[in-house]
């Protein structure tokens, strides 16, 4: 099992390469709306990363998971903290979330695939136009409503920036959401100013809230894992993917709120198809006896 978690890592450092482009470029393109959903398959045209053999989103095949137990249990660090301040900005293509929490305070997840401590950098939403559509991933072909990504960098590197350049900087968690009579407290804090964050480049300050009012991230036992790239421009492949096997709840007056958001060049959604997955191992780690 150990030798398994071994080979694991190896794919992780070796077996991809480093996205084109300066982040500059990315930032710049970025502040111009230089991308859009309506033809995601040009990104490669100006990205070329994008056409690379590891992209993301894929579909999950439970029948062709590798299961294993997580030898180094997943864990996350500082998710009851509540921050200082918390923002949140229309971007143009999403929803972005992010906070600054006191010194020693900031989460960060280690433990399971990870050969590192990675700290949270932001959180950010994909959805479509009805409640069948939405998700980046699917579970054996099935989409959900809603999928968040809470995205961390490695801490050994310098920066989210730096961390971009490298196979092993980024791990992003996602959590798929479907819809119930009730919403998560996490959600509720989200859209408590939405009518304020109608256009793009829109942003407003949030009352602190922890990172754990998303109930049933931490909790999950079990969750899939595998390698890929950032789902957007400039589609970097440096993202080791952690999805729980769990679905947590938004309402239906919740998602359409969502829906209200407008984005750059006229979207009415804002996720990827998904990629293939080019003979990708996914992992599926149960986790160990308390």
């Amino acid at each position: 099992m150990f030798l398994l978690i071994n080979i694991y890592a190896l794919i992780l450092t070796q077996s991809l390469i480093s996205a084109k482009g300066t982040i500059g470029e990315l930032d710049s393109k970025r502040q111009a709306g230089g991308f859009d959903y309506q033809n995601t398959d040009a990104w490669k045209d100006e990205y070329p990363s994008c056409g690379g053999n590891n992209q993301s989103p894929i579909n999950l095949d439970f029948g062709k998971f590798r299961e294993v137990v997580d030898p180094r249990k997943l864990e996350f660090h500082g998710y009851n903290n509540i921050p200082k301040k918390i923002s949140i900005v229309n971007n143009g293509h999403s929803l972005e979330l992010e906070g600054h929490w006191p010194y020693n305070k900031h989460p960060y997840i280690s433990g399971g695939p990870l050969q590192s401590d990675y700290v949270f950098k932001q959180l950010h939403f994909h959805w479509g136009v009805n409640n069948n559509e939405g998700s980046e991933h699917t579970i054996n072909g099935q989409s959900f409503p809603l999928e968040m990504h809470l995205v961390h960098y490695k801490k050994d590197y310098d920066s989210f920036k730096d961390a971009l350049n490298h196979t092993d900087g980024i791990s992003v968690v996602a959590v798929f959401f479907d819809i119930q009579d009730e919403g998560s407290e996490g959600i509720a804090n989200v859209l408590k100013n939405a009518t304020s964050l109608l256009r793009p480049n829109s942003h407003v300050n949030l009352e602190p809230f922890a990172l754990s009012t998303f109930d049933g991230i931490t909790s999950a036992p079990k969750y899939a894992s595998y390698y890929g790239s950032l789902t957007t421009p400039p589609c970097s492949e440096s993202v080791t993917w952690i999805i729980p096997v769990t679905v947590l709840d938004i309402t239906a007056y919740q998602m359409k709120t969502f829906r209200c958001l407008n984005f750059n060049h006229k979207d009415y959604h804002n996720f990827r198809p998904t990629q293939n997955t080019n003979g990708r191992i996914i992992y599926l780690f149960k986790q160990p006896p308390s």
